[in-house]
């Protein structure tokens, strides 16, 4: 875990309702530190696939493909998948 992550896991920690859940503006905090690390210490990692798929719907058949044969493949080296992206624009 990084630095950031680990900085926003205690964080969130701190911040939490009396009933044990997590305030939403947690999430809304993203936006100013590393939004990545924040959003999955925050347990929303699905964030920005949510985003996605409903600013492009007509992708949500391949996304869960994608998602699926990675799992099924045992797919680790999502990071070497995002630089390919990256150098792509």
């Amino acid at each position: 875990m990084s630095k950031q992550a680990h900085q926003a896991r205690c964080l969130i920690e701190q911040v939490m309702r009396e009933d044990g859940t997590s305030i939403h503006v947690m999430r809304e905090m993203a936006w100013v530190l590393d939004q990545d690390a924040f959003l999955a210490s925050a347990g929303a990692a699905e964030t920005p696939v949510r985003e996605y798929l409903a600013a492009c719907p007509q992708r949500t058949e391949a996304v869960t493909k994608l998602f699926r044969a990675a799992q099924e493949r045992g797919f680790e080296d999502w990071d070497h998948l995002r630089q390919g992206l990256r150098t792509r624009q």
